[in-house]
């Protein structure tokens, strides 16, 4: 008759120890590759590690002995270790490759290599820069399709460009800094103890093409620092320091925000002291002057510009500037074929809370309008308030165009002081003007002189109170001096940068981490239970 009592020897405790010992050191290496560093864990593994291995010497010296000097060791101690060997291994393995931004393009249309514009600009990366998501689970497939270009760029870089996903709803605090939204990328140069430098942090449009958005804002931040706006505030205009209601500081802290350098200039004060623009100005912002301007200031004006300048006028209605017969309007139409109408445009068609609140209605594509009413959009519609008309020469002395239109049932209203004293306007045959109208156009003479002009009909847009709503109003500024200083050069792209969907062969994070899970630990341990079931009926016989 068989006995079922089991006798704990010292041989069965030392066995027990020495398994218990390799499953620490396996667990200690584990957990510091994995954790990547020492936490509480993979100390508590080195105590337990420690423990086991007295206890193994204690029990067994013998076999403790063998197993030093490499003789066979008894009960399979061997085999167990070979197990945990194996183990090591495999996870090894897979902590290299998850690490590791490897990437092969097996597409025979190459649709997951890099553009060779892109490659351009990526070799002027010089400091370790980092692309930053924001992804909460419900968001995993999203972060997943923008990693597969996101990656590309650490390789292409050899790892100049690294890449960082953070979960807002794990870290709510670093979102509020970001002030990111779930799905938000950023892009920031790195400081030198590898924290984000916020002071370059910038934000990553989505589109709908990864690689251009990607690259177009890899390009501003390689810029950042490089390129210096000025506001006149010679002829009456809007202060960008000034954060009431009409002042501009919103669109200044905006501007700055990208990396661009603002500063004030007085051209009067110029053109009184004999002197030029600043040769670092890369454009010039004449934000609704409320006078005209002297002939030494438009002579300032007109030398920076047949030297390459660039000049912004956001015109308005209630002031002298560039009324008809105006030095500065004949100016402008002489040498860019562009001026403006005494006139108010008027739209029933397209409009806001009154038919002078126009919404942009016919959009020409340009970088300028690039981020304006896409789709239909009416979020990223612009609105002017009292916006002037344009009128543009069919036959410039420089090419031109225009940007934005008012509808075909528009026009524009010439009884300016019936429209502004009784805020009475109709249209009346006799005296109004049919439209559609110009409400924002562009003179580009980079083939001659180098210079570019963008003229808006209306200035209360970009004002504190108006330049967030709708969000087309900051895109058109932004875009417009984008286009007036190259600051966002327009990137061409072949048609496999358009990638919006994951592809057929593309592993996640977490399908990689359940392989590696499977394989390192439920396999190994299914075949260790089976080989101590094994082990423990027989010794019970």
């Amino acid at each position: 008759m068989r006995s079922n009592d089991v006798t704990i020897t010292r041989g069965f405790i030392g066995q027990i120890a020495s398994f218990a010992t390799g499953a620490g050191l396996l667990a200690i290496v584990l957990a510091f590759l994995w954790r990547n560093g020492i936490d509480s864990f993979v100390i508590v593994s080195v105590v337990v590690t420690i423990i086991s291995l007295i206890v193994w010497i204690g029990a067994t010296p013998a076999e403790f002995r063998d197993f030093v000097t490499g003789r066979q060791v008894r009960y399979g101690t061997s085999a167990v270790f070979s197990l945990f060997l194996l183990v090591g291994i495999v996870v090894l393995i897979y902590v290299i490759v998850e690490r590791s931004a490897i990437v092969v393009d097996m597409t025979q249309s190459e649709s997951f290599t890099l553009d060779r514009t892109t490659i351009e600009v990526l070799e002027n990366v010089r400091e370790p820069m980092q692309i930053i998501g924001f992804y909460s689970p419900q968001s995993v497939v999203q972060r997943e399709t923008d990693d597969q270009f996101f990656r590309l760029y650490e390789v292409a870089t050899d790892g100049m460009v690294s890449r960082r996903y953070v979960d807002p709803d794990e870290e709510p605090a670093l979102a509020a800094t970001f002030n990111a939204q779930d799905g938000d990328v950023f892009l920031a140069y790195l400081n030198d103890d590898g924290g984000i430098n916020f002071s370059t942090l910038s934000f990553v449009p989505d589109t709908g093409t990864q690689e251009r958005d990607m690259t177009q804002a890899i390009s501003r931040l390689l810029i950042s620092g490089t390129i210096t706006v000025y506001f006149d505030l010679s002829l009456g205009e809007l202060d960008p320091l000034d954060n009431t209601a009409n002042g501009l500081s919103l669109v200044n802290s905006l501007m700055q925000e990208n990396g661009l350098v603002t500063q004030p200039i007085g051209v009067e004060a110029l053109a009184a002291a004999g002197q030029s623009m600043p040769q670092d100005a890369s454009a010039l912002i004449l934000a609704r002057p409320r006078q005209q301007p002297s002939e030494g200031a438009i002579a300032v004006i007109n030398n920076y510009l047949q030297n390459g300048g660039s000049l912004l006028i956001l015109a308005d209605t209630q002031s002298p500037f560039m009324i008809d017969g105006s030095p500065f309007n004949a100016y402008l139409w002489e040498n860019y074929g562009l001026r403006m109408l005494d006139a108010v445009v008027v739209d029933p068609a397209s409009s806001g809370e009154t038919e002078l609140d126009i919404i942009s209605a016919a959009i020409f594509d340009s970088q300028i309008s690039a981020g304006i009413n896409p789709q239909n959009d009416p979020d990223s519609a612009t609105q002017f308030r009292i916006a002037r008309p344009i009128d543009i020469n069919n036959d410039p002395p420089v090419p031109n165009g225009r940007i934005i239109m008012s509808s075909e049932a528009s026009y524009a209203e010439t009884n300016l002081d019936a429209l502004f004293q009784n805020n009475d306007y109709a249209p009346d045959p006799g005296e109004d003007l049919p439209g559609p109208f110009t409400t924002v156009a562009f003179a580009d003479d980079r083939a001659d002189s180098g210079s570019r002009v963008l003229l808006i009909g209306d200035s209360d847009f970009i004002t504190n109170g108006q330049i967030s709503s709708p969000l087309g109003n900051a895109f058109l500024f932004m875009d417009g001096i984008g286009w007036l200083t190259d600051f966002s050069t327009q990137v061409e792209f072949t048609p496999q940068a358009r990638v919006t969907n994951i592809p057929a062969l593309f592993i996640t994070g977490q399908q990689l981490d359940r392989v590696a899970f499977i394989t390192s630990v439920i396999m190994p341990a299914i075949a260790l239970f089976l080989g101590v079931f094994v082990w423990f009926r027989r010794s019970r016989r």
